[in-house]
């Protein structure tokens, strides 16, 4: 719940209802806390007392009571507060170590560099990698440094706010650093994906975590007329 004043006629009601006050931590239990209610330009028009509790796991639970008047309603979006949680399309706001922070939502939390999802797509044109930003940020990595083994070839966000970074590499021997290699039946591009630390140190070293990934494709492809096929004889 907002710990805010929240305008009026907000979450599907006329009269919104907010907390005077500050949320729990973790070990501190029941709380009670007060419950205010915005109309009429009166950010505590009317009040009730409400119980919360922190638990593990980043999220509270609260034990209301019945709003003053049936035109009024508790604000339970995190949203609401201006500037508290700028999530992107697969997070949500949570309140972690006392603080709204943006996490991860359906299945997508990791909490080592073993479990980081790189999602690999190996098309007919270029090969794209890409990965979750709330995972990148859940593992303290800076969003904003990927770049692949050619460092001209970086990473960019994928529109519509989908939370997304994503590098791309057409497929030739040597583009972004592809290394090529065939046996014979196949061709196989590798490459690899340089994400950096953040790091608050005032000597700032490079610290960062590579990834390699490849795709691998048959020497003789079966192509529709829409493609184009260019070789390219080494």
């Amino acid at each position: 719940m907002p710990e805010t004043c929240v305008p009026e006629y907000q979450c599907h009601t006329e009269a919104t209802m907010w907390i005077n006050g500050s949320h729990p931590l973790e070990g501190e239990g029941i709380v009670n806390r007060t419950a205010c209610s915005h109309w009429g330009g009166d950010c505590c028009y009317s009040s009730t007392t409400l119980q919360i509790k922190a638990c593990p796991g980043g999220y509270h639970v609260y034990n209301i009571t019945e709003v003053p008047f049936c035109t009024m309603a508790y604000c339970t979006d995190p949203s609401t507060v201006k500037g508290t949680c700028p999530c992107t399309k697969d997070e949500e706001c949570r309140i972690i170590d006392g603080k709204y922070t943006c996490a991860c939502k359906n299945g997508r939390e990791v909490d080592n560099i073993d479990n980081l999802g790189l999602d690999l797509v190996c098309g007919t044109q270029e090969i794209t990698a890409s990965f979750h930003t709330c995972q990148l940020r859940s593992l303290h990595l800076n969003v904003t440094h990927i770049h692949l083994l050619d460092g001209n070839c970086i990473g960019f966000t994928e529109g519509n706010n989908t939370g997304i970074i994503l590098a791309t590499t057409s497929l030739q021997d040597g583009e972004c650093g592809n290394r090529v290699i065939t046996n014979g039946t196949h061709a196989t591009y590798k490459n690899t994906m340089f994400v950096q630390m953040k790091t608050d140190q005032i000597i700032v070293r490079n610290y960062e975590v590579q990834l390699g990934f490849s795709c691998t494709y048959p020497l003789d492809l079966q192509l529709t007329l829409q493609n184009t096929l260019k070789p390219v004889v080494r």
